[in-house]
Formats: C-alpha cells, structure tokens, sequence
C-alpha cells in the first residue's frame, strides 16, 4: 500500500450531509451527535468574522410574520 492510498482510506473527503427538503428530526439528532462526539467544543466555536450580525433581506421572516402554510 502506498503512502496516498493510506491517507485515503483513513482520511476520506468530506461529504455532503444527508439533508432533506423536510427535516428528519432522527437524522439531525444522529448529525448532532456525531459531530459533538468529533469535537466537544464545537458549540462554544465563534462565528467567523465576516459572518453577519443581523441578515436583512426581503426573504427573511421572523416567527410573527408566520400566518400559515399556504405562504409556501
């Protein structure tokens, strides 16, 4: 075995997570302790700088503003 076909095998490419249109609370409780299992501090882990402090846009909406499903 080479050198790259170790580092390979044992460092595979990160991957797209298994995220639905319709959320599967199961999948995102499995997601969640997975990733907390890899890295404990990852809740306590800033923002980066360039993330914004607030998001405003005519797309963002706030739970008050929710009427019904038929806004789909």
């Amino acid at each position: 075995m080479t050198i790259s076909e170790s580092t390979i095998a044992t460092n595979p490419l990160p991957t797209q997570p298994d995220i639905q249109y319709h959320p599967d609370r199961e999948k995102w409780h499995t997601r969640t302790a997975r990733r907390l299992q890899e890295d404990p501090t990852l809740p306590s882990t800033p923002l980066p700088q360039e993330f914004p402090k607030k998001l405003d846009s005519p797309l963002v909406w706030e739970g008050k503003d929710w009427q019904g499903e038929h806004q789909w």
